[in-house]
């Protein structure tokens, strides 16, 4: 058909050695609408055939040298050839000379005398129905090359005979041949993994017997290779006989299981030592705290080793680097070596959880969870053991360091039995430690803490600050990488209160929470910064975006998005000119609502930025979901970006799928030189952070933007 493909009219090639046949065969397919090719014998006609690949054969029996049955055997083994419809004249209709036609090639015969307007008819018939059938071949080839791609084959059984139908994909997929099946369902299975078979078995026993959809996903063997392979099936029934088969897939899904792993990984493991990060140090300890008892301890070592941040302003980031790698290595030894003996004691209860030692990237401390724990002194060995350990020098690229630890020590239920408050009370009695100049190990007591009347203090100075509006805002440009053209600001609140002096947002904010303050600030906030937007607008500066935070107790005010409408309609500003910087972990706590509050929110106008991305959930499955326009990677991502491959990769990974799913891409905590040339390499739109400003009150950020202009940094609208 391909050389067909731009010919108007299909084509007939006519192969008859009587003149006055082809003269009329020739007549009535040109009024058909045929165009005609003649040839008066065969070796002629398999020549022209050749050159010239027509849509159809019209093939007389009777010939000199090559017979019609010959040349019509000759033909099909052609290029092209075995396709074309070929229709045989012959002037006996006897059964043998029918069958002689078919057995040769034929695709229909017509006998003499020909009635040349039903040729016509039939002929046409023939091409459509060729057609058809290469419009089927070429669906079928599509269909088998996507499936080859997707490394996904398709089988039937049908439930009276028991007989198996499956694809040839499904055969490679499984590492089967046809004859290992025996053309029956558990001859179909045989390549499950034998730790998989007994559920697999189950599977399809409960899916032939309830006859609901069955999805099963398990391991099967190809060959000596383990891959991981998903099954679906349904029952169908033809619609002709009523007849009942299962329908399945499978599909090979080794390769995104893989991905899937290596995310996981670099989610839950930090990228630098390879041990657990914090997030999923506090996913186990919450797990373990369920069962925690006045008889069942669990203790929470935070460990922060001194030296780290000295070093690294004195021989530089990587060597600081690789000291993190040899003081976690050297704990990972000590650990396994206490949590050895822990578990003889243990050895009664079998499941009992061993001990998890982590890493947290943000603080540079590590955290070690000891559980099943009968008192509180138990944990002093483990910490002793760490002292120890971390005595003894260690060498960095030949040169021996020294370092030190400071240990607090928290343990459940005494001490809390959540894990952030726990966690945050072994960090408190750490920090204790080093308030004193001190290494060693120390229990948390509730004496540590700034205490209870300094929290009411903050509290009851917060709750005047609301009323009288005490706060004031800076704001922090955020700056285009391509062409280092600002093109927003962050609106960050400050506090400075006339007894307790500059309280930081990391102080007042949690308590603000907690109180349920947060609301009326951050409405305070939004308004404040809309009205400073359109302020400096009508000043003469050209429009930037005011990107603003919003907490999760206000979008689980009912009314948030009014709030949003009404602070743009009192100051004037204009919707595009906003942008709400939501966390994902506020977005995570209700998705449905949430994507239902963004998306009215955008019916604004205003933009939505998911801040802090990657901190809080595995939110990778929702972010398409989410209604968004910006995505924010956290500064926790961009630490070590320039010094570590893993986080290189996740950073640029993070970036690509951004631009996937066309997003805008904000990276926040830039302080370098070599961070911002790598996010400008990986295509990242926008930066924010200390190399180009730190957050500037009102009057210091105009006077920032107008010598930017000075200096031809033009703004952008």
């Amino acid at each position: 058909m391909a050389n067909s493909a731009n010919r108007k009219r299909p084509v007939v090639l006519v192969i008859d050695d009587d003149p006055t046949m082809q003269l009329m065969a020739e007549e009535a397919l040109d009024a058909a609408g045929f165009e005609c090719r003649e040839a008066e014998d065969g070796t002629t006609g398999l020549k022209i055939f050749e050159r010239s690949r027509p849509d159809l054969v019209l093939l007389d029996v009777v010939m000199p040298g090559l017979d019609g049955f010959q040349t019509c055997a000759q033909l099909r083994a052609l290029p092209g050839g075995a396709d074309v419809p070929v229709m045989m004249m012959t002037g006996s209709d006897d059964i043998d000379s029918i069958n002689a036609a078919f057995e040769a090639g034929a695709t229909d015969f017509v006998t003499k005398p020909i009635n040349y307007q039903i040729l016509g008819h039939r002929l046409r018939y023939m091409f459509r129905a060729r057609g058809n059938v290469e419009d089927l071949r070429v669906s079928k080839r599509r269909l088998t090359t996507a499936q080859r791609v997707a490394k996904l084959g398709h089988w039937e059984w049908d439930f009276v005979t028991g007989e198996v139908d499956i694809s040839d994909e499904s055969l490679w997929i499984l590492g089967l041949r046809s004859a290992d099946l025996n053309g029956t369902l558990s001859g179909l299975l045989t390549s499950v993994h034998p730790d998989d078979r007994e559920r697999v078995y189950d599977s399809f026993d409960r899916f032939i017997r309830e006859r609901q959809p069955l999805r099963v996903e398990h391991k099967a063997l190809r060959g000596d290779k383990e891959v991981i392979i998903y099954q679906e099936a349904e029952v169908a029934s033809d619609e002709v006989t009523g007849r009942m088969r299962l329908i399945g897939t499978f599909q090979d899904i080794t390769s995104r299981k893989e991905v899937e792993q290596r995310i996981a990984h670099l989610e839950y493991y930090d990228t630098l030592t390879n041990l657990p990060n914090r997030s999923f140090f506090e996913e186990h300890l919450k797990t373990t705290l369920q069962f925690v008892t006045p008889n069942n301890l669990c203790a929470v070592l935070a460990i922060e080793i001194d030296q780290v941040r000295r070093l690294n302003e004195t021989l530089g980031h990587s060597f600081a680097q690789e000291l993190i790698t040899n003081v976690s290595d050297r704990l990972v030894g000590c650990t396994h070596q206490s949590d050895g003996r822990r578990r003889k004691r243990l050895a009664a209860n079998a499941n009992a959880s061993r001990t998890i030692l982590a890493r947290d990237a943000s603080s540079n401390n590590f955290l070690l969870m000891i559980p099943h724990l009968s008192k509180t002194d138990e944990a002093i060995p483990a910490a002793r053991d760490i002292m120890d350990a971390l005595c003894k020098p260690l060498s960095v690229r030949g040169r021996d360091t020294f370092v030190s630890a400071a240990i607090g020590i928290s343990v459940a239920p005494a001490d809390g039995v959540d894990p952030e408050v726990l966690t945050r009370n072994a960090c408190t009695a750490c920090q204790n430690i080093r308030s004193t100049g001190g290494s060693s190990f120390q229990f948390y007591t509730e004496s540590m803490n700034s205490g209870a009347l300094e929290r009411v203090t903050l509290e009851n100075a917060l709750r005047k600050a609301v009323e009288a509006g005490n706060f004031h805002i800076h704001y922090q440009p955020k700056v285009r990488c391509d062409s280092e053209l600002a093109t927003g600001m962050e609106a960050l609140i400050r506090w400075e209160d006339p007894d307790l002096g500059r309280v930081g947002p990391h102080k007042f904010i949690p308590v603000a929470e907690e109180h349920g303050l947060i609301v009326r600030i951050g409405e305070w906030v939004l308004k404040a910064a809309c009205a400073q937007a359109k302020r400096w607008q009508q000043e003469g500066m050209p429009p930037l975006t005011m990107s603003v935070n919003v907490a999760s107790q206000q979008m689980e005010q009912e009314g948030f998005v009014e709030t949003v409408r009404r602070a743009l309609e009192e100051t004037g500003l204009e919707p595009q000119y906003l942008e709400l910087e939501i966390t994902e972990s506020t977005l995570m706590s209700d998705v449905e609502s949430s994507i239902a509050q963004l998306r009215e929110i955008q019916e604004l106008g205003v933009k939505v930025s998911l801040d802090d991305f990657g901190t809080g959930y595995s939110s990778l499955s929702y972010l398409n979901k989410f209604p968004i326009d910006t995505l924010k990677i956290d500064r926790s991502f961009i630490l070590e970006v320039t010094t570590n491959e893993d986080q290189a990769t996740l950073v640029s990974a993070l970036i690509a799928l951004a631009k996937k799913l066309r997003l805008q891409v904000v990276a926040e905590g830039i302080e370098d030189e070599d961070q911002f040339e790598f996010l400008k390499g990986h295509n990242c739109d926008l930066i924010q952070g200390y190399l180009f400003s730190p957050p500037l009150p009102p009057e210091a950020f105009a006077q920032w933007i107008r010598e930017k202009n000075q200096d031809n940094y033009l703004l952008a609208g």
